[in-house]
C-alpha cells in the first residue's frame, strides 16, 4: 500500500541541548520566518511541523505562543497560525524602532570590537561587495544577514539582539523588494561601508549615524511600496 505524501521538511529536527525545548523551537521558527522559508500569510501546520522537527505537539505550541506574542505569527479565525504580513503602519513603527536600536548596536560594536572582530566584518563586506557586482541579490540578502550577525555577536547584548531579530523577522518579506530597487544595491554598499569604517575608527558616534541612515533609508522604500499597494486597494 503507497504511503501519503510528505510535505518536503523545511525545518531541521530539535537537538537535546541546555536550553528548554519550547524556546529551541521558537528560535528555529523566527529563524525560518526570517530566511522567508515560511512566507508572508502562510499557514504553519502544526503536525508538519511535529514531524520534521521531532518535538511534542505541546513543545511545538508553547513555542508558536511566544512568536505569537512577538507579532511573527497570529491566529487568524478558521485558518489558525499563519505568518504575520505587515501593515503601512506597522512598517512605520517597526522601522523607527529598528533606526534607532540599530543605532545603538552600531554604537556599542564600534566601542567593543576587537581586531577580529574588524577582520570578520571586512570580509563579510568584501563578500557583499562581489555579490552586488554580480547582482547575486539572495546571496547578498544571507551576507547582511552574516554581517548583523557579527555585530550582534560583538555587543553582547542578548536584549538587544533578541527584539533586533524581532524586528527583522517581521520585516523579511520586504528584504529582497529593498534590495532588487534599482539603485538600491549601490546605496546599500557604500551605507555598509560607512558603519565598518565609523567602527575601525571606533567612533561610536559616526557608527550610530550610519546605522540609522541605513535603516531609515530602507524603511523609506518599503513604506513607499506599502503606501503604492494601499492606493491599489483603494481604487480597487
Amino acid at each position: 500500500m503507497s504511503q501519503p505524501d510528505r510535505a518536503p521538511d523545511r525545518i531541521g529536527r530539535i537537538q537535546p541541548v541546555a536550553a528548554p525545548v519550547r524556546r529551541q523551537v521558537a528560535d528555529m521558527l523566527r529563524q525560518a520566518i526570517i530566511d522567508l522559508v515560511f512566507k508572508p500569510g502562510e499557514r504553519l501546520v502544526e503536525r508538519e511541523l511535529c514531524e520534521q522537527s521531532g518535538v511534542s505537539r505541546t513543545s511545538l505550541r508553547e513555542g508558536l505562543r511566544e512568536l505569537e506574542a512577538e507579532g511573527l505569527v497570529k491566529n487568524v479565525p478558521y485558518k489558525g497560525l499563519v505568518v504575520a504580513t505587515v501593515s503601512l503602519d506597522e512598517a512605520r513603527h517597526i522601522y523607527d524602532v529598528r533606526s534607532k536600536l540599530e543605532g545603538l548596536l552600531g554604537s556599542a560594536t564600534a566601542q567593543k570590537r576587537t581586531d577580529d572582530d574588524l577582520a570578520d566584518l571586512q570580509i563579510v563586506f568584501t563578500a557583499i561587495r562581489k555579490a552586488t557586482a554580480a547582482g547575486r541579490f539572495n546571496d547578498l540578502i544571507k551576507l547582511k544577514a552574516e554581517f548583523y550577525s557579527i555585530l550582534m555577536r560583538v555587543t553582547a547584548n542578548p536584549v538587544l539582539s533578541d527584539i533586533l531579530k524581532n524586528l527583522h523577522g517581521r520585516v523579511a518579506q520586504f528584504r529582497a523588494t529593498v534590495m532588487t530597487k534599482p539603485g538600491r544595491a549601490q546605496i546599500n554598499l557604500s551605507e555598509i561601508q560607512a558603519i565598518i569604517d565609523a567602527i575601525a575608527s571606533r567612533d561610536a558616534a559616526s557608527a550610530e549615524h550610519a546605522c540609522v541612515t541605513h535603516v531609515r533609508n530602507a524603511g523609506d522604500i518599503v513604506i513607499e511600496l506599502l503606501q503604492e499597494a494601499d492606493q491599489d486597494n483603494t481604487q480597487a
